[in-house]
C-alpha cells in the first residue's frame, strides 16, 4: 500500500526514504510550507543572552524552532549555561545536531504540557523562560511555565503557511488507489481539506501523527484508521522504561509501516 507524505516539500524527501527502508513505497504531496520570520538583532541578543543566563529556561518547541531561532548564533563558543529544554526527542536531536551540545531538559512527551511536566520535576529552579518557535504557537506551555511562577517571552522564528498542490500532485494522488495519507500536523489537515482532496481518492486511508492532528481530522469528518499517540504508548511501557528513541516522526513511521503490514498479511 502506497504511503502519502503531506509535510513540507524539503522534508518529504526523508520520511519516504525511512519508509523505504521499511520496504514501503511513498508519494510526496506536500501540503504545507515553512517560512522564516526575520530574527532581528534585538531578538538575536535575547536568545544569546538567555543561553548565557543560569536563571533562564530556553524552551525549542519543535526542530524549526532550533533551526531557525538558531541562526546567527552557532556555532556556540561554549556550552550553554542558560537550561536548554526541548518539546520532543526530534527537537532534541535537531538541538544537538546543530550545537554540538545536548539540552538539559527533553519532555517526558511530544506536548508543550509534557514539557512543562518535565520543568515542573526538574531539581533545577529557573526565573524566566524564552519560548523558541512558531508564530501562532499552542499556547499550552507558556500557561504551564507561567503556572510555575516563570515570566515567559515568545521568540517567534518561522510560520507555517498552507500550500496549494499542483494539478499534478492532485492527478498522481487521484491514481494512487489504495494508499495512507500521513498527516503529521493540524495545517497539513486544513490545507488537504481546502484543496478540496478528501473526496479525490476514495481509497484513501488517514494516519494522524498525534491525538491533536487526529482530532482535527476527525472534526472534520474524516475517518482515522491509524493514530500515533506517544503520550498513551508512553503509559503502556514497562514501570522504569524512559526510552524516548520512539518519540517523534521516527516512531510514527513506524506505527503505520506496522499498521499497512497488518492490513496485507
Amino acid at each position: 500500500m502506497l504511503m502519502v507524505c503531506t509535510r513540507e516539500e524539503e522534508r518529504n524527501g526523508a520520511l519516504i526514504d525511512e519508509l523505504g527502508r521499511e520496504g514501503i513505497s511513498a508519494l510526496s504531496l506536500p501540503l504545507i510550507r515553512t517560512i522564516s520570520e526575520p530574527l532581528n538583532h534585538s531578538r538575536r541578543q535575547l536568545i544569546a543572552e538567555a543561553l548565557s543566563d543560569k536563571s533562564a529556561l530556553v524552551c525549542f518547541s519543535s526542530p524549526n524552532g532550533v533551526r531557525y531561532g538558531m541562526t546567527g548564533i552557532v556555532p556556540l563558543l561554549e556550552p550553554p549555561q542558560g537550561g536548554i529544554a526541548v518539546q520532543g526527542q526530534a527537537t532534541a536531536t535537531a538541538f544537538e545536531v546543530l550545537t554540538g551540545y545536548s539540552p538539559l531538559i527533553i519532555s517526558r512527551g511530544p506536548t508543550g504540557e509534557d514539557l512543562a511536566a518535565t520543568v515542573r520535576d526538574f531539581p533545577r529552579v529557573f526565573s524566566r523562560a524564552i519560548l523558541i518557535g512558531p508564530c501562532r504557537p499552542r499556547p499550552e506551555l507558556a500557561l504551564g511555565l507561567r503556572a510555575l511562577g516563570l515570566s515567559v517571552e515568545q521568540v517567534p522564528v518561522y510560520r507555517t503557511e498552507i500550500r496549494e498542490p499542483s494539478p499534478t500532485e492532485i492527478a498522481r494522488y487521484r491514481a494512487a488507489g489504495p494508499c495512507v495519507v500521513l498527516f503529521c500536523s493540524p495545517s497539513a489537515v486544513h490545507s488537504f481539506i481546502g484543496a478540496k482532496l478528501t473526496s479525490v481518492n476514495p481509497e484513501a486511508l488517514y494516519a494522524a501523527f498525534g491525538p491533536t492532528t487526529a482530532a482535527v481530522l476527525q472534526e472534520a469528518g474524516i475517518p482515522v484508521a491509524c493514530e500515533y499517540n506517544w503520550g498513551r504508548e508512553r503509559e503502556a511501557r514497562p514501570s522504569g522504561d524512559d526510552d524516548q528513541s520512539e518519540v517523534g516522526i521516527a516512531g510514527f513511521l513506524r506505527t503505520v509501516a506496522q499498521f499497512v503490514k497488518d492490513r496485507t498479511i
